[in-house]
């Protein structure tokens, strides 16, 4: 057996030939690496950093999700986009209407979304239940998609020149104005 420490480094010896002008350069680039923290330990460190600020602010707005505050339907529509962006397209400028501290976990969220390890609802034991259920069907945000959807479709149809077209523009119309007094 030997005692030979498991932790203790090894080495491994490196043969570079660098141009005489560069080495000055190339020594103060390798001595910085012996000893200090390169770029990529850094940013190692930093992503470890956004992914725990990030998993606390998500539970952090996904608790606010399922409430009934006014800022809480801005917030369950920012999850519904980060869960599913081309079923819930989410409106930047609904950010305007939420608190400084709310804004702050959404940053944080988007951060650790950036370079996902994981999709959101997957920080979640039955998470795409907990967002199909509780925030996507909790503020029935399927049917403010398919309104805003048809929104957009009747707004391309309307300006055609076909009759039929105009005619299910009109229809569209007249299903989200019934819709809507519900």
């Amino acid at each position: 057996m030997s005692s030979e420490n498991p932790k203790a480094s090894k080495t491994v010896q490196v043969t570079i030939a660098v141009p005489q002008e560069r080495l000055e350069a190339f020594h103060r680039i390798y001595q910085d690496f012996l000893g200090a923290d390169t770029v990529h330990d850094v940013e190692i460190r930093q992503r470890a950093g956004d992914r725990d600020q990030g998993i606390a602010s998500l539970r952090e707005l996904v608790r606010i999700a399922q409430g009934n505050s006014g800022q809480c339907r801005y917030i369950a529509r920012f999850l519904a986009g980060l869960y599913n962006g081309p079923r819930f397209p989410f409106d930047l400028t609904d950010l305007r209407a939420i608190d400084d501290a709310l804004f702050e976990h959404t940053l944080a969220v988007l951060r650790m979304d950036h370079a996902p390890e994981k999709e959101v609802h997957n920080y979640f034991s039955n998470g795409s239940k907990l967002w199909e259920e509780d925030i996507i069907k909790g503020w029935d945000l399927d049917k403010e998609a398919a309104l805003n959807a048809a929104y957009l479709i009747e707004g391309f149809l309307e300006d055609s020149k076909n009759p039929q077209l105009r005619q299910l523009a009109a229809s569209l119309n007249a299903w989200r104005a019934s819709e809507r007094s519900e």
